[in-house]
């Protein structure tokens, strides 16, 4: 890895550290051990962002594993806190970063599934997890992004794609994830109401008015059609017993579009 380290943390106004790993289990492991440690200790949670080159056992929502081979994508973790009543918008706040950065970056057509999917088209490009404990009316975080950069090689998931395929461009890896990094240090820290930010992921959005959908929820399975997203960044389904919000749960399809 060729990134001045120094000279990358200098130019960042939030974030406090960054740490490069040539490889790790997973960087979301690493930072849940430092956030531990920190509310056993009643310490304060770092601000800082740890990125490895691969990742031998990433993982993704529920008990997904996230493909993460060395120097393909960008696979990293955000540490920082939020107060407790803003973390229900927190993943659509990250998730519109990523999608930002990878339309204002690279010009990409990128679109979040509920609630911090991005695609590019009909293919995946990144995913975020967002794992959090509260303290005092604190929340601390540890953000997990996984953006495919470079082809991730035949044994990638069929469903995946990565920017340079969607680009058709060169690219360089390390200036690639400097550039993100400096993206999250601002998008990350914005100070958008919550109007704002339900609005800003409501433009981003794949999905459309009336698509059937299909949501795991636990060991139930739910259907029914999209209706949005309320002030509160929950999703609004409407099935048999009519429009209901779901702040949990994970959409696992879009069975058809709406004519």
């Amino acid at each position: 890895m060729s990134i001045d380290v120094p000279a990358l943390a200098a130019r960042l106004r939030h974030f406090e550290s960054v740490i490069l790993m040539t490889s790790a289990s997973s960087t979301n492991g690493i930072g849940r051990r430092v956030l531990l440690e920190c509310l056993d200790n009643e310490l304060a949670l770092p601000r800082a962002i740890i990125v490895a080159r691969e990742q031998t056992a990433g993982r993704g929502r529920g008990a997904r594993t996230w493909h993460s081979p060395a120097g393909r994508g960008i696979w990293a973790t955000a540490m920082l806190t939020r107060p407790l009543k803003a973390l229900p918008l927190f993943p659509l706040e990250a998730a519109i970063a990523v999608a930002g950065f990878l339309q204002n970056e690279h010009g990409l057509e990128a679109r979040i599934k509920w609630p911090n999917d991005i695609y590019a088209g009909s293919h995946k490009i990144a995913g975020i997890l967002t794992e959090a404990r509260g303290r005092e009316g604190e929340a601390f975080l540890i953000v997990g992004f996984g953006i495919n950069v470079l082809p991730l090689g035949a044994d990638s998931p069929p469903e995946a794609t990565s920017i340079a395929q969607q680009s058709d461009r060169i690219l360089d890896l390390d200036q690639v994830t400097e550039a993100w990094i400096e993206h999250i240090d601002r998008e990350l820290f914005r100070e958008d109401s919550a109007q704002e930010i339900v609005e800003r992921w409501r433009q981003l959005t794949l999905h459309r008015e009336g698509d059937h959908v299909r949501f795991a929820l636990g060991d139930q399975q739910i259907s029914g059609s999209w209706r949005g997203i309320d002030a509160m960044g929950r999703a609004l389904i409407e099935t048999a017993e009519g429009v209901r919000p779901f702040a949990a749960g994970e959409m696992i399809a879009i069975d058809e579009p709406s004519s």
